[in-house]
């Protein structure tokens, strides 16, 4: 049977048009202290790629169907140790779900098999790698090479994503459109950016370029450090790129296998919402946002939760609710509630759903944990503590966190999360 290869677009681009404007003018004479700062610049890049051209390998995903065809897209990744490890993103080896659309013209058929493999162009080494964990949620993912000697490959040096400054200078080594080896600089745009791609998010935005096959690439400081890994860009764009966060990725420093997250049993808003009054004195358009959001149907009760909603703190929106005792969800068992302000985990201090999201992630399955909130009850401020204690999924409650399914239209082969954005895999 004739193998079938998939053409990949594995960085992620959204479908967004965008104009473009070119603007001539005459060259300025050349400056020579801007030559002289120039080649200081030009000399950091050098150094980084000369570090990391021993680091950065490309990845070969090669997947095998029940039907006996086989399908292959790839991206880049990069050592993280001497033990042969390789960090990268889920994307680039992992896909949701079980079924997958060959062409228009078969019918579905499983995944049966994964092989991977990983290549250092520099040294002209390939080697054969295992799966270490995959986190779908987060995109982040790992793998580990067989039988490599640790002598013919450089470690990345880990840096702390928290120390991300706007505008501070980033480099990306990685392979686009099958280009191994190849070096772009930009600048921090942002940090701590969501954009509603994957559950679990903590994006460095950056104007580095980014292009299908630099994803799992490392994004990397002028100190030579990796701050986050290259995951996501918008086509049509001009600069516009997002890593996740190193920090978010070794929080699965240790996750074994496909990682599936803690049942929690409820949703508190990702981001806060913006103010048309002061906390204080809350207008209408405030206390309508908070009615929309919690359900909460008693206007002294929606405008004392207006004046206690304050920028660090997350509102529960969504609770998994059974009136079954058995079917309970943790958050549900421990007694929170829609409307609910989510003010601590565990004695630490959350920002925003997303850190709410994040936080669970330190927490294993049947461990208890302390949730501290506040709640407003007949127009009084309330503030307590719950123990929650977290479950493993149900099926039909995780089949519904999955932020992707897979599909094919006429021109290739798709992700796309629950809320409509579209990523392209293969052709």
């Amino acid at each position: 049977m004739r193998q079938n290869r998939w053409v990949v677009m594995v960085s992620v681009f959204f479908a967004m048009g965008a104009a473009n404007f070119i603007f001539a003018q005459e060259s300025p004479a050349p400056n020579p202290t801007s030559a002289a700062k120039m080649s200081v610049a030009d000399d950091v890049g050098t150094r980084i790629f000369d570090e990391y051209k021993n680091c950065v390998v490309d990845i070969e995903t090669e997947v095998t169907l029940e039907t006996g065809q086989k399908g292959m897209w790839g991206g880049s990744g990069f050592f993280i140790d001497k033990e042969g490890n390789i960090q990268t993103v889920a994307h680039v080896v992992k896909v949701h779900g079980d079924a997958v659309v060959v062409n228009p013209f078969m019918p579905p058929a499983k995944i049966v098999n994964y092989t991977y493999w990983v290549t250092l162009v520099e040294k002209q080494k390939k080697w054969k790698a295992e799966l270490v964990y995959a986190n779908l949620y987060s995109d982040t993912a790992k793998l580990r090479v067989l039988n490599a000697d640790s002598n013919d490959y450089a470690a990345a040096r880990l840096g702390d994503s928290e120390k991300v400054k706007v505008g501070e200078t980033v480099y990306a080594v990685g392979s686009p459109l099958g280009l191994s080896n190849t070096l772009t600089g930009g600048h921090v745009s942002s940090i701590h950016r969501f954009i509603d791609f994957n559950y679990l998010e903590d994006f460095i935005q950056t104007d580095t370029p980014i292009n299908p096959g630099n994803s799992g690439s490392p994004l990397i400081n002028a100190n030579g450090e990796v701050v986050g890994i290259n995951d996501a860009a918008v086509r049509g764009a001009d600069g516009l790129a997002f890593a996740v966060s190193i920090n978010l990725a070794m929080k699965d420093a240790n996750r074994q296998g496909v990682v599936e997250l803690p049942w929690f049993g409820l949703e508190a808003q990702v981001l806060n919402f913006p103010r048309t009054g002061n906390y204080d004195r809350p207008r209408f358009k405030d206390v309508e946002y908070l009615y929309g959001l919690t359900g909460l149907d008693d206007l002294e009760a929606l405008t004392l939760l207006a004046k206690l909603t304050r920028d660090q703190w997350a509102i529960v929106y969504l609770l998994d609710i059974s009136w079954d005792e058995e079917n309970k969800s943790p958050a549900q068992r421990a007694g929170l509630k829609q409307g609910d302000l989510i003010t601590k985990l565990n004695g630490r201090p959350v920002k925003s759903g997303m850190e709410v999201r994040i936080g669970i992630l330190d927490i294993p399955v049947g461990q208890r944990f302390e949730v501290e909130y506040a709640r407003t009850e007949n127009g009084v401020e309330k503030r307590d503590k719950a123990m929650v204690v977290l479950e493993k999924m149900p099926r039909e409650v995780m089949e519904k966190s999955r932020m992707r399914r897979t599909y094919l239209e006429p021109d290739g082969f798709y992700l796309e999360s629950l809320n409509g954005i579209k990523v392209k895999i293969s052709d």
